[in-house]
């Protein structure tokens, strides 16, 4: 998270040779938690070495499954919610996979509407997770229910929901949860969208205002050329989209 005690205006410049946009005063952004990735939009590449381990914060049986550090954080904090309302049987599968495991996947899946193909996969963003119930087959369940209706308290989507299939181009997947952080993840819920929708949504409009955990946030899509100014009591994360823009989350510090 960047923080500035003076009034700071954006300049989003072509980063040269790297087809993004740099921030001026400040960084190059690199990827961030609102990174789009599917058939269309291929995975920005992850350094390993700066994801955490899985098995750090939440129950896995794959004690070398890494993990975005803040993701599993917010993982975590849902497991020990839904511990609390009786189910405490959640454990992670899947998480970061590198190139190499994912065409292995791919090229071992008979049905590969269910796996996609290597360099186009969430789960080389260290952003998404697999989400199984011990003993317990997650579709059509009261486990399978609970996360579905709560994992948006926690920056979490379900990136393939039902009935999406021709959006997302990916089968139905209620095992499938990816962490995009507050209010995109209340916004996306709310208002039944998909990820691709929901980056469609800010495109369009350029602007939402959303409330998530008592805090009013106001999200702007940024693209080459827009300026934007924030008062010195505002606090603000910024991510590529990975379509040719930026998404800037701002809120009351």
């Amino acid at each position: 998270m960047y923080r500035f005690g003076l009034v700071l205006v954006f300049f989003l410049v072509s980063c040269a040779g790297r087809g993004g946009f740099a921030e001026t005063p400040s960084e190059t952004y690199e990827t961030g938690y609102l990174v789009l990735v599917n058939a269309n939009n291929a995975a920005p590449e992850v350094d390993a070495a700066s994801l955490a381990r899985v098995a750090d914060y939440v129950w896995t049986l794959n004690s070398e499954l890494l993990m975005n550090e803040v993701a599993l954080v917010n993982l975590k904090e849902m497991f020990e919610a839904a511990a609390a309302a009786g189910y405490d049987g959640f454990r992670v599968t899947e998480g970061y996979r590198t190139y190499e495991r994912q065409s292995e996947l791919y090229e071992a899946a008979a049905d590969k509407s269910f796996v996609a193909p290597p360099g186009y996969s969430e789960h080389q963003t260290g952003l998404a997770a697999d989400i199984s119930y011990d003993g317990v087959n997650i579709i059509n369940s009261r486990q399978g229910a609970w996360l579905a209706d709560n994992s948006y308290k926690y920056g979490y989507i379900l990136r393939y929901p039902k009935n999406k299939e021709h959006i997302t181009k990916m089968a139905y997947e209620p095992w499938h949860y990816r962490f995009v952080g507050q209010p995109h993840a209340v916004f996306c819920h709310d208002n039944d969208l998909t990820f691709e929708e929901y980056i469609d949504y800010l495109m369009k409009h350029k602007r939402l205002t959303a409330e998530a955990d008592g805090v009013s946030y106001e999200v702007y899509y940024l693209t080459e050329g827009d300026f934007f100014g924030m008062p010195e009591n505002y606090a603000y994360i910024a991510s590529l989209d990975n379509t040719g823009g930026i998404i800037a989350t701002v809120w009351v510090k």
